[in-house]
């Protein structure tokens, strides 16, 4: 094997490919229930969003959840997956089956 050759291939070797996997954008606009709408603006490292709820800005910050996010501060969590998204003030469900105005990307998942 030509060495030009050998170092891509042994780059390549120890990386796998699997399922794509949602790629959450740093702007999500979501048409909820009853035609409602959330606007959820996101940190480009994923560590805060800020959602729109009847035109006030909410800021919150991440957290560990089983959600593929989910984020905090003060009264309110949102809650985001690739599907959709939900928003809870002070435990009550305010915003409700969010679906996402457009197509989330998805990306393959890479393992090593």
């Amino acid at each position: 094997m030509r060495p030009s050759l050998l170092l891509p291939a042994l780059l390549l070797s120890g990386c796998v490919y699997g399922p794509e996997m949602a790629v959450l954008p740093e702007s999500i606009a979501y048409r909820c229930a009853e035609g409602r709408e959330l606007h959820v603006r996101r940190a480009p490292d994923g560590s805060a969003a800020t959602v729109t709820v009847d035109g006030r800005d909410v800021s919150l910050q991440r957290t560990a959840s089983a959600a593929q996010e989910k984020y905090v501060g003060g009264a309110w969590a949102l809650y985001l997956e690739p599907e959709g998204a939900m928003l809870e003030s002070q435990g009550s469900v305010v915003r409700a089956y969010c679906r996402p105005t457009t197509p989330i990307p998805v990306a393959p998942r890479k393992h090593y």
